[in-house]
């Protein structure tokens, strides 16, 4: 996945894992925690913490 820019990945979802499409790559990140301001994911690059 290409560094510090907006991009848009194709994803679908089982559970609490979310299955990231990058080209022909599918990678696994795992949703550790929701509520109504974040979004915590566990991907192969580290945890990354999404914010509304």
């Amino acid at each position: 996945m290409k560094k510090h820019r907006n991009r848009y990945y194709p994803y679908t979802r089982e559970g609490k894992l979310l299955h990231v499409i990058s080209g022909e790559v599918v990678r696994k990140w795992e949703v550790l925690h929701v509520d109504e301001h974040n979004l915590r994911l566990d991907s192969p690059l580290g945890i990354y913490v999404l914010k509304r």
